[in-house]
């Protein structure tokens, strides 16, 4: 390496300079965060085309959510685009966290949960008894949430009214109170929950064990806190088992969930349960280097020895300069002597194990590895010294990743253990990042209950991989919009390749015009954008928006009245759409040949039977057109829109088979055409539903005109408290105060009867007379309510 780059603040950034006639440069530029507030930076491996990338895995102690899956669906289109697109040869891998603090604490909790639930289901505990615990474990985790709430409240409002205002500070703590906020509202509605599920346990005669579940379950999580702080302890040691079980059993929902997404499985997968004895080995080696020391069980790294070193630490979240410059000069705040940890900023490698807590033998004693030195101990044994790429969320860049970079560059003796830093931007739900500890997340599997796995990675294509990512119900129904616009697309293209195959290339004309070239032209610029774009940082979301205005494009020649599109062209921009959405992952890679059948692939085998098929439909849906048979026409949309959707078979009807312009049919997963049916119908109940109740409405409405002009012209004032005396047409002549009428009000009195006696004389006149009308018009009304 050569070359110094500004870094942030302090630290320096060394450019890879890879060896002469490297192939490793191939225009792509990235956004490192190991370089901030600068331009993109070249992306060169240090050996050619083969690329070292290590990413943060999952810790495993409850389900993915959609921002687990911001990271690893992201990182996984990023893989695809060096592997397929730019031609790198990558060596992915990822750790499974299985040993950590939430995992040992929600394992215990769960077993706790469990024998406390066996407990109340035998009897030895009373109903009394568990009321009062959930309801007192309930209560006070709402105290704790306000005195947090109040605490961050006077911080907030502290730093907002301050002389000097940091406004960076006063976002981080207005984010920290609209979290802590949410935090407690969840904490009144567990409450509220509890009380209510505690009032319908206690006044149950019959013994529901419904009832016990739904209060145990009303409050979980304080009461399984609640029952840790007085059983925890019995845990630990040298049994492993509720732990390991605990982290075996969510590793395998996530892989599941990450197969279900189409996200590619590592190259290499180490779970740290696995590297205990290879962890021990790398902590050894940095207090070897000087820069760790054993503290009452535990093992501490040394960041003034590492500072003093020569080393940088703090990469990627710098410290404020002056507090670098005392370091470096000796002069850094240290702990008082018999304290633990030399300094506060000094991490553990190495954590003894408390009571409750699983423990591994070690030089130092019973313990267990601490978070940041299991991904450098397992990146070092399989990747070597040194990492081309290090990928994981916007959050783990401190303490996780500033520190794992100080302890791989003591252990290495290096001053850069990681070239290039790729940080994914959070994923936002109403304004909040998404966390399991604010309980606004949405699992993965129930995001694939309501969208599939594509529409899923279209909406991540469509945002950029490094910036906050938004997800909303309107931003699902956009990436929706987008998935259909391309299978639409895909589907025609592949009907017209069928009405004019191979076969018939000489039997029709093939010469380009000029929409043609006009067309060609667009599709030589959308390829140029798609790779400018893919070289600026992985663009993908500009890629995607060259691709979307190519089929666009291609649709309006396609649609163009009396037009006979070149299909080899049309082929042309199809495989290339492919082959860039392939690149995303959005359309499947598979293993070997493809189903035999001409063509290949399931359409392929099946593409003459539909054919005749469709045909045949088309030819008697335009008979019984001609005939008037609705109810053979009837049949023919039963068979469209539910006999063929089940085997997954879409069918557009066009105008004719007599016009040369048959139904199109593409195939489709069963379950998206479902759903995209349902919607449909849901849709159209929905303006039913709103044609009847506007109908109801406006017929209503002309009820009640109708029935006021029952009462004839005469008669219209009588009863009128605002006049006195009327004359013997029935015109009011003076006010209730024996005041006349003024002008204004007699001119006014006067049109108001004449209005009245025109729909008194009409209403008259319906047939059948005025009462039959009206009679009429409240049948129909009710008709419509029923």
């Amino acid at each position: 390496m050569s070359k110094q780059s500004e870094g942030n603040g302090y630290a320096t950034w060394l450019c890879p300079c890879p060896p002469k006639n490297s192939d490793g440069d191939v225009g792509l530029k990235v956004n490192n965060s190991l370089t901030p507030g600068t331009d993109l930076v070249s992306f060169i491996p240090k050996e050619g085309k083969l690329v070292k990338a290590y990413v943060c895995g999952p810790t495993v102690y409850d389900v993915a959510h959609m921002g687990h899956a911001r990271a690893y669906l992201t990182f996984d289109i990023l893989r695809r685009i060096l592997e397929q697109y730019f031609g790198y040869s990558v060596q992915w891998q990822m750790n499974i966290t299985d040993i950590d603090d939430k995992i040992i604490v929600r394992a215990r909790r769960t077993e706790l949960l469990r024998r406390y639930r066996e407990r109340c289901l035998s009897g030895s505990v009373g109903k009394a008894d568990v009321c009062e615990r959930v309801l007192e474990a309930a209560n006070k985790t709402l105290i704790d949430e306000q005195e947090k709430c109040e605490k961050l409240t006077q911080e907030y409002e502290s730093l907002s009214s301050a002389e000097k205002k940091d406004s960076k500070e006063i976002t981080a703590a207005e984010t920290a109170l609209k979290e802590e906020e949410l935090k407690r509202s969840q904490a009144e509605g567990a409450l509220s929950k509890a009380k209510e599920a505690a009032s319908a346990f206690a006044n149950d005669k019959s013994g529901s064990e419904k009832l016990l579940m739904a209060l145990l379950e009303s409050a979980k999580d304080s009461l399984a806190e609640s029952l840790d702080k007085e059983e925890g302890h019995v845990f630990g040691g040298s049994d492993h088992e509720i732990f390991k079980a605990h982290a075996t059993k969510f590793e395998g929902l996530f892989h599941e969930d990450m197969d279900i997404l189409g996200v590619k499985p590592p190259t290499i997968l180490t779970r740290v349960s696995e590297y205990v004895p290879e962890v021990v080995s790398y902590i050894e080696g940095i207090e070897k280097k000087g820069m760790a020391y054993a503290s009452n069980g535990s093992v501490y790294f040394d960041t003034h020895a590492f500072i003093k070193a020569g080393h940088e630490y703090r990469k990627l979240e710098p410290m404020a300069k002056a507090i670098w410059e005392e370091i470096k000069a000796g002069k850094g705040e240290l702990l008082e002597e018999g304290a633990e940890k030399k300094s506060q900023m000094d991490f553990a490698l190495w954590k003894k194990s408390k009571a409750g807590e699983p423990a591994w033998e070690s030089p130092w004693g019973p313990g267990r590895p601490g978070w940041h030195i299991e991904c450098s101990a397992m990146a070092g044994d399989v990747l070597g010294e040194y990492l081309d790429i290090h990928a994981g969320g916007e959050d783990l860049r401190f303490p996780h990743h500033d520190n794992e970079i100080a302890q791989s560059e003591a252990f290495c003796g290096c001053k850069q253990w990681v070239n290039y830093f790729l940080h994914a931007g959070h994923l936002h739900i109403k304004g909040l990042k998404m966390s399991k500890s604010l309980k606004n997340f949405v699992t993965i599997r129930q995001a694939l209950d309501e969208h599939s796995a594509s529409q899923i990675r279209l909406l991540f294509l469509m945002q950029n991989w490094d910036r906050p990512m938004l997800y909303s119900d309107q931003m699902v129904d956009d990436a929706k919009a987008k998935e259909s616009m391309l299978k639409n697309f895909f589907g025609t293209v592949k009907a017209l390749l069928r009405e004019i195959p191979a076969t018939k290339f000489a039997q029709v004309e093939q010469r380009w015009l000029e929409d043609e070239y006009k067309l060609h032209d667009k599709f030589i610029k959308c390829q140029s954008l798609v790779h400018s774009s893919l070289c600026a940082n992985f663009d993908y979301p500009s890629a995607m928006e060259a691709i979307f205005s190519l089929v666009s494009e291609t649709n309006k020649y396609i649609n163009d009245p009396g037009r006979k599109p070149r299909v080899i062209l049309l082929k042309s921009i199809a495989l290339y759409i492919t082959k860039i959405l392939r690149t995303f992952g959005l359309i499947e890679d598979s293993i070997g040949y493809a189903a035999s059948g001409s063509g290949g692939g399931s359409e392929g085998v099946v593409e003459k039977y539909l054919d005749a098929f469709v045909l045949f439909r088309d030819e008697l849906r335009t008979l019984a057109r001609e005939k008037g048979l609705k109810e053979v026409l009837e049949l023919c949309d039963n068979v469209r829109d539910n006999v063929l959707i089940d085997l997954g078979v879409r069918v557009e009807d066009r105008n004719s088979a007599a016009d040369g312009q048959g139904s199109l049919w593409k195939l489709d997963d069963p379950a998206v055409l479902k759903k995209e049916l349902e919607e449909k119908r849901q849709k159209q109940k929905e303006a039913a539903e709103k044609k009847k109740k506007n109908k109801i409405a406006a017929l209503s409405k002309d009820l009640k005109r109708w029935e006021a002009a029952t009462v004839s012209p005469d008669k219209l004032f009588l009863g009128d408290d605002r006049f006195g005396k009327c004359d013997e047409k029935g015109l009011p002549v003076e006010m209730a105060n024996g005041d006349p009428l003024s002008k204004k009000m007699s001119k006014n009195v006067a049109k108001e009867m004449d209005k009245q006696a025109k729909s008194y004389k009409l209403l008259q006149e319906k047939p059948g007379g005025a009462e039959a009308f009206l009679d009429g018009l409240r049948k129909e009304i009710e008709a419509l309510q029923i």
